[in-house]
This record gives C-alpha cells, structure tokens and sequence, in this order.
C-alpha cells in the first residue's frame, strides 16, 4: 500500500497558507493480517521490591506468562535499555495558528525522552510529510519539527460538516489519521530487542467514542471521487491490535490544551460549548492511550510528570515474547507477567 506521505506529496504548495477545507486523497481500506502462529512481544519493567531498582540479571525460566489463567510458551526474556520512539504528528488535527507554539512544544517532549543510542522517528499524516525514518541523529529531529504545520479543520468547518450530514470530511480525516498510526505502529515491527513507545500529538477527534463508532460509513472526498467504505471503529480496533501485537504503548498528547488553547477559538462558540468540544476531543484521545497502557496528557502543568514517568517506565525493562496458546492476539489486559524470584515486582 503507497504510503501516505507520498500520496500527499502533490499538496505542499497548497497550504502556504491557513487552510480550509481541503480534498484528502483517496485511500482503500486496510485489513490487518492476523497469523495463528505470530509471536506476540511485551516489555515489562522488574523491580526490587524495597529499592525500587532494576533487576537485571533474571533468566527466562524465571518468567510466567498466563492469558485468562492459561500459561503461555515463553520464547525469550531478555534484558535491555535499547528503546525506539516515534512521535505521530496528527497534523491533520492541529491548529495552524498554532504552529509555532506547536513546534516548541515538540523540541521540549523530545528533548525530555529521547536519551543517546535511542532510535527516533517523526512521523505525520498529512501535508507536514514527515515520513517516520528512523534515526538516532538529534539533527533528524530538529530538522523533522521544523516541518510540523498544524492542517486541521477550524471549529466552524468541523460543526457545519457533521451538521449537514452525507460524505464526511470529519470522518475521513479520523480515518486517516488512525490508519497512518496503525502504519507506522507496523513498520516497527521488524525491530525486536527494543522497547518502542509512539507519542500521539493531536487536539483529539470530532467523532467518538472510538470504540462504538463500528458502523461502516461511505464517504467520498471533494470534489467527486470514488467513494470509499471504511469503519472508524474498524481502525481503531486495527490500531489497538498492532500495538499490541508490536508490543507498542501508544501515549496521547493534547497539544491544543498543552500550548495554551483553553478559551474558544471561535466567536460562533459559547464557552461552555466549547468545553463540552474540547473534552469530547480528549475522551477520544483517552481511548487510544488506555487501550494499549499509555498515559493521556491534557494539562500544561501535567506534562513535566507525566514525560518523567514516560521516560522512567521505558528506561530499563525485558523483552518477553510468548507463543499465544490459543493462537489469537490477547487483549493486553488479559496477559499477566509474574516472576519466581522474591522481593521482585513486575510493572508495564
């Protein structure tokens, strides 16, 4: 499938300036390939229980993996600091007056959890087309957020498109923007032996919750193209599955909220409507963490925590792989880790 960035490409010049709204490229539904055998990986973090240190030492005999009380076969444990982060750029859900203050924010998260001999990628999926090349070069990433714009839909545009029913321009930015992560999530699978964490920076969804919105929707891009029949809920289950099959803790960023967004932008809203816009957004964004362990950051004076605990939990941890004894994917709340040593306790 042609990646996202490329299908793009032919919109750069277009947004020079503040965008309206704007024809999206048409892209065919994706099915997420699902093996019987496929190895499923998880990272979990083994501490003492009275220092709270690492342990580094434990072997795989000492590891017990269970999914609904059933015991899994184990095919590694392995101990290491190697990590990958990619950062998802949801440009597509991004002020453009706010892109300055967006970049700003960008260097500060970056610089709080990218650490020497990690791997780091940008990634966006919009006309920002910032690819997701890995990279362990700091000047990748400074030149990677000079790229970031915000291209979203102002609040307006986003009421009079679900107020007036039919093809969607909503909808189908949702869409892409899941199947893009879903994308990138899946190209970091071939890197085994390295914790991979994918930060989600977005002003959240206008559609949700995430989780019931499984009804199938046909929507046609403007002006007139081949209509295309996909499932919002359909993406985000595909999403969830490859996090969970790549062992990928996904974390959401409310940038709208974190770079000083708090008032209603638009004259035409009230601030209470705004308020009840501005948490539904958040609620989608709370969905996409919470499915894969992560943690969702919608405050300012939250985000010095919250990147200490990102960057604590991902530091050391094992690499546990195990063959699913049912051959399916499990949930990721349904898989307990425990260890035979005492005095050690095991954490996601």
């Amino acid at each position: 499938m042609p990646r996202l960035a490329t299908l793009l490409c032919s919109l750069g010049a277009a947004f020079a300036a503040a965008p309206a709204a704007f024809q999206l490229p048409s892209r065919p539904p994706r099915d997420v390939t699902r093996n019987s055998a496929a190895l499923v990986a998880l990272d979990v973090s083994v501490r003492d229980q009275k220092t709270g240190e690492p342990i580094r030492n434990l072997k795989r005999s000492e590891f017990e993996v269970t999914v609904g009380g059933v015991r899994q076969a184990l095919a590694s444990a392995t101990f290491t600091t190697q990590r990958i982060v990619v950062f998802f750029v949801d440009d597509l859900h991004l002020d453009f007056n706010n892109t300055a203050r967006l970049r700003d924010l960008l260097r500060r998260v970056a610089a709080e959890l990218a650490r020497d001999g990690d791997l780091v990628a940008f990634a966006s999926d919009g006309p920002s087309q910032i690819p997701g090349a890995m990279s362990a070069d700091p000047a990748a990433t400074a030149e990677a957020i000079q790229r970031v714009a915000g291209y979203g839909l102002r609040p307006k545009e986003i009421r009079s498109d679900l107020a007036r029913g039919g093809p969607s321009e909503v909808l189908y930015r949702a869409h892409v923007a899941l199947t893009a992560a879903c994308e990138q999530i899946e190209r970091r699978q071939e890197y085994r032996g390295r914790r991979k964490t994918l930060v989600f920076v977005s002003n959240g969804f206008d559609v949700g919750p995430l989780t019931a919105a499984r009804d199938p929707i046909t929507v046609s891009t403007r002006p007139a193209s081949p209509d295309r029949n996909f499932s919002v809920g359909a993406d985000f289950a595909a999403l969830v599955a490859a996090a969970r099959r790549t062992s990928v803790i996904l974390h959401t960023l409310d940038a709208g909220s974190m770079i000083g967004n708090e008032g209603s932008p638009d004259p035409s809203f009230s601030q209470t409507e705004w308020e009840r816009f501005r948490t539904a957004r958040q609620a989608t964004l709370a969905e996409l963490s919470g499915a894969t362990g992560g943690l969702t950051v919608t405050s300012a004076g939250d985000l010095e925590a919250a990147l200490k605990q990102i960057a604590d939990a991902t530091a050391d941890y094992y690499l546990v792989e195990f063959y699913p004894a049912n051959g399916r994917v499990p949930a990721i709340d349904a898989i307990e880790v425990s260890v035979t040593r005492r005095g050690a306790i095991v954490t996601r």
